[in-house]
């Protein structure tokens, strides 16, 4: 057939329909088309073919990555600068592909000139059939190509990874099953495929005019878009279509993982869980074999490779195979759990199948995510069944919890066996718990447990606790063990408690004996000391006692102690003294000084000795100097001596003061050599430094290159440079660095500019009416939010229709309604924003258009859709209709949506309607909504309900949102069928 009368269907690329998301009546068969990297090595190929010479071209790549569809793009696209087609007059053969390698051998020779010979999944001609028919096939093709009366001929194949593989792994030529042809036959035509999309195709997807493109953007798990959009209408339809017990299985799994279940489950959980969403009469006609016959369906591929349900067989050490494990697979995952529209309890049933039958990786994961929600006793259930490895990880979950709880005594008994065979992580667990329970006294009995004597931590808070009970001269012969342990610090808290006690002589003795019989360092402690008690004249008194019988660090201390008085000339003489008798740091310390004191060049000799001895932080210093006093080129020399010495920070410093010289690429230079130091806020004060040399397109180019552009955010630190030609230097450098085109950058520093508008709005008071007298005129101002309309409407115009709803959504947000109404009925005039879209019934609500806006919304809760209420109701609120908010709200809460109980509580609250909206908050509480706890108890607090409020504490909620009544861990354990007998003698109490 002509190629021009050809469909897509025909060659066995599969239409796109049915998508959630999508409206199907106004979408075409196909999605846009959205190129990447790979399409114009396709199109030159192509091309040099369609200009008269036969020829291969062979893509490769996974299942369903999107090669045939860029084939057929390819054979469609027009001539370069013309609107005829290149392939105009050309023939595709055949329609449909042959079904085996026999059939196309035999139809090969009625293949006309000027025609395309397509041949997608050629593994079933070349390989599938054995080496000596995919030979026979492959020599057919290369003769083809090579018959000068019938070219020019174009065959388009494509091929699997593992189709190469077979041809790689072959046996030599010459040897039975070894190949001639093929490889002769795709020398120099494979192209590969890319079986997922870049972040930077990702970003660009999200803008596409076709709703299909932006949603499997936004949902494709690691960037497989195109097996999104091929196997999201399957699934959807077989998840709906889908028997009674089927569901089933699959409603276990989601209401499993939305309690914090792991991915994969074991069978057991599904079998007897499935049970209890199957209604009685469904129940009484299953046969014995109804769950593997589910299953069956389930895990079965259909069309695509791909189940409803992925299945994994562990196996053990000793190669025996284990009880199965199934998840969703990644697109009903994403669906039903990653982005379901709001959190649910699992049905009562499940629970207790959960604690019997969950899998042992997920039972933490289960009883964190329990915490999260109030259920205290559910989340101990889960955490007591852990053992083997993760019992400590379990165990300090839950004493977590029961501390936090206020439940002190039940949380030690967590630790007690532990503690009591001596494991000083649990005998410091315990001592923290006390210590933060105020309970000092109990703490020093419970960290005595501890028989390292050497164990520094434990020591700590047992020195702590002396303190908080008032046991002083305790606490310090702890510190004082601790001292002679190398511990300073410690050294010097035991001095002032000296000191406190029994005075500053006594404290100063103390620490100057250590310091003769330990050799640590207390010099700086015992200036403190008589600086504190006495004065600084009487500590410099003291150290040059000291110095002068021979202790030479005398000297540094007391060089510090005059320095700080101001007594520079002494400090100076006392410096070099220190530096005579090479006491450690003190040249480090000269370099400082003598900077400070304005005697730079003596200064930079001593930085120059320190930085060879090893400490090129010296050279920094004397650099900061410099800065101080405006010097910024010898400061630059400083930064770039101590960074060659392998201070990197100071490459960043040499950097920005090269900026602020002008000397871009000294600046860009200093810049990539920092390397861990090189962070964006470095880059950011760097760009800003050449901005202020009036370099701003230099910059600006420089900026965007060096930093990573992932996020628009880069942009904020720039903001007042971003200013016309300036914000079409970032669109260029954006998309040169990113190989974009301009509709991507161009949507890209709208984002930045939007965040910028943003926070100028938030810190500005006065931002409001500067937003309203703006004229969007050209480029309006960066920090209004007219600037970042202006690029996502340049956008628009270049290729990125989409970039007009992110103009709509921020003209919303800075009250700019009627623009914003006007811009969505555009967008939705060209299908490309469903009438459901939250922007739009805000802006119907805002601008009074209620009638529109009430019906979509009513017929979508009628649906049990009910994720778009929270914005509508906000605008109805807002706009006074409070009588159909309240109603919106009531229907949405009965459909289940906690978000839409919160706002119903809000509002119960402000009205002074206590009990009602307690009774919300509670609900919204269990079911993950923790940010509710406050106002749970603030409303309880109001009331002077506070046995209620402890009691809610102490035992959390019940999974039907009501405060649990008085429980204990020793409950909880009786009621396990596995090592009761070992938990009753852990829980028990002394």
């Amino acid at each position: 057939m002509l190629l021009a009368d050809c469909t897509p269907s025909q060659l066995e690329i599969r239409s796109i329909v049915g998508m959630g998301r999508a409206n199907s009546t106004t979408l075409t068969e196909l999605t846009a088309y959205f190129p990447r990297r790979h399409d114009d090595a396709i199109r030159k190929r192509v091309l040099r073919i369609a200009e008269g010479e036969s020829g291969v071209l062979t893509l490769v790549g996974g299942p369903k990555s999107g090669k045939k569809r860029a084939l057929w793009e390819a054979i469609r696209s027009s001539r370069p600068g013309m609107l005829s087609p290149l392939l105009e007059g050309w023939w595709i053969w055949p329609g449909t592909s042959p079904s085996d390698p026999q059939s196309l051998l035999e139809q090969v020779g009625e293949l006309p000139p000027k025609a395309v010979l397509w041949l997608p999944n050629a593994g079933r001609y070349l390989f599938d059939h054995g080496s000596e028919l995919g030979e026979r096939v492959a020599r057919t093709l290369r003769d083809l190509v090579y018959d000068g009366q019938r070219k020019p001929i174009m065959i388009l194949m494509t091929l699997r990874p593992k189709d190469l593989h077979a041809l790689n792994t072959a046996p030599a030529a010459g040897q039975p099953g070894s190949y001639i042809h093929i490889p002769q036959l795709l020398a120099g035509s494979v192209i590969t495929v890319p079986e997922h999309f870049t972040e930077v195709e990702i970003s660009a997807a999200s803008a596409s005019e076709d709703p299909r493109i932006v949603e499997a953007a936004q949902r494709s798990a690691d960037g497989y878009l195109t097996q999104y959009l091929v196997e999201a209408p399957d699934f959807q339809a077989r998840f709906s279509m889908a028997s009674p017990t089927a569901r089933a299985i699959m409603q276990c799994i989601i209401d499993a993982r939305g309690i914090g279940h792991g991915q994969w489950m074991r069978e057991a959980l599904l079998e007897n869980g499935a049970n209890g969403y199957l209604p009685e009469w469904e129940l009484a006609r299953l046969s014995e074999n109804w769950f593997e016959a589910a299953l069956d369906e389930l895990t079965a591929c259909d069309a695509g490779e791909t189940g409803m349900l992925l299945v994994r067989t562990p196996v053990d050490p000793g190669g025996s195979r284990r009880e199965r494990l199934l998840r969703l697979n990644d697109y009903l995952e994403c669906q039903y759990v990653t982005e379901a529209g709001h959190p649910r309890l699992p049905a009562q049933h499940l629970w207790p199948l959960l604690y019997t039958y969950a899998h042992s990786e997920s039972l933490i994961d289960l009883g964190c995510e329990c915490r999260r929600r109030g259920l205290f006793r559910e989340a101990a259930e889960f955490f007591l069944r852990v053992r083997d490895g993760d019992g400590a990880t379990a165990r300090r979950e839950l004493a977590s919890m029961m501390h936090q709880a206020g439940r002190t005594d039940e949380a030690l008994e967590l630790y007690r066996a532990a503690a009591r065979h001596h494991s000083d992580a649990a005998v410091l667990a315990g001592g923290k718990i006390l210590l933060e329970a105020g309970r000092p006294e109990a703490a020093i009995e419970w960290l005595s447990q501890s028989k390292a004597p050497g164990n520094s931590e434990s020591l700590k808070l047992m020195a702590i606790a002396y303190v908080e009970a008032d046991q002083h001269q305790q606490a310090v012969e702890v510190y004082r063990r601790l001292a002679k342990m190398g511990d300073a610090n410690a050294a010097v808290v035991a001095a002032e408690m000296i000191a406190e006690d029994g005075g500053y002589e006594k404290a100063v003795n103390y620490l100057a004996v250590l310091r003769k019989a330990t050799g640590l360092n207390t010099l700086s402690g015992i200036a403190d000391l008589l600086t504190e008690y006495v004065n600084a004249a009487e500590a410099v008194r003291w150290l040059k006692e000291h110095a002068d019988a021979g202790d030479a660090d005398s000297y540094l201390v007391g060089s510090v102690v005059l320095a700080n008085l101001g007594e520079i000339e002494k400090a100076l003489t006392w410096c070099d003294k220190a530096v005579d008798a090479g006491v450690t740091g003190a040249t480090t310390h000269a370099a400082k000084i003598y900077a400070q004191a304005g005697l730079v060049d003596t200064a930079l000799v001593h930085a120059q000795v320190a930085a060879r001895c090893g400490a090129p932080v010296a050279l920094a210093e004397v650099g900061h100097v410099h800065v101080e006093r405006g010097l910024r080129r010898r400061a630059m020399d400083c930064f770039a001596g101590a960074a060659t010495r392998g201070h990197d920070e100071s490459w960043v410093l040499a950097a920005e003061q090269a900026a602020y010289l002008g000397e871009i690429a000294d600046a860009a230079s200093c810049y990539r050599r920092a390397r861990a130091a090189a962070t964006p806020a470095a880059a950011a004060r760097i760009a800003v430094a050449l901005c202020h040399q009036e370099m701003v397109h230099e910059a600006l180019r420089w900026y965007i290159g060096a930093v990573d552009v992932a996020s628009a955010d880069v942009l904020v630190p720039l903001a007042e440079f971003l200013e016309g030609d300036a914000a079409g230097v970032v669109v260029d450098a954006y998309a040169t660095r990113q190989c974009v085109d301009r509709g991507t950058a161009m949507q890209w520093i709208g984002e930045g500019l939007a965040l910028i508008a943003k926070k100028n709005a938030a810190s500005n008071a006065s931002w409001q009416q500067r937003i309203n007298t703006s004229k969007c005129i050209g480029q309006p101002p960066v920090g209004e939010s007219g600037g970042a309309v202006y690029w996502f409407e340049q956008a628009a115009c270049n290729g990125y229709p989409a970039a007009r709803l992110r103009a709509a959504e921020l003209l919303l947000e800075f009250d700019r309604t009627h623009e914003a109404l006007a811009l969505l009925k555009e967008v939705r005039s060209t299908g490309l924003l469903r009438k459901t879209d939250p922007r739009l019934l805000v802006a119907l609500i805002r601008e009074k258009e209620f009638d529109e806006a009430l019906a979509v919304i009513e017929m979508e809760i009628d649906l049990g859709e009910t994720a778009l209420v929270g914005q509508v109701v906000t605008a109805l609120f807002r706009a006074e209709r409070s009588k159909d908010a309240t109603r919106l709200l009531e229907r949405a809460v009965a459909a289940g949506d906690v978000s839409a109980r919160v706002i119903l509580a809000d509002r119960q609250a402000r009205k002074k309607r206590y009990d009602a909206a307690l009774r919300h908050y509670l609900v919204a509480y269990c079911h993950g909504r923790e940010d509710v706890l406050e106002k749970i108890e603030r409303i309880l607090t109001v009331n002077g309900d506070f046995t209620v409020l402890e009691d809610l504490r102490r035992y959390g909620v019940t999974v039907k949102g009501e405060p649990n009544l008085p429980w204990t861990l020793e409950d909880v354990a009786g009621g396990l069928d596995v090592g009761v007998a070992d938990m009753k003698s852990d829980y028990a109490p002394r």
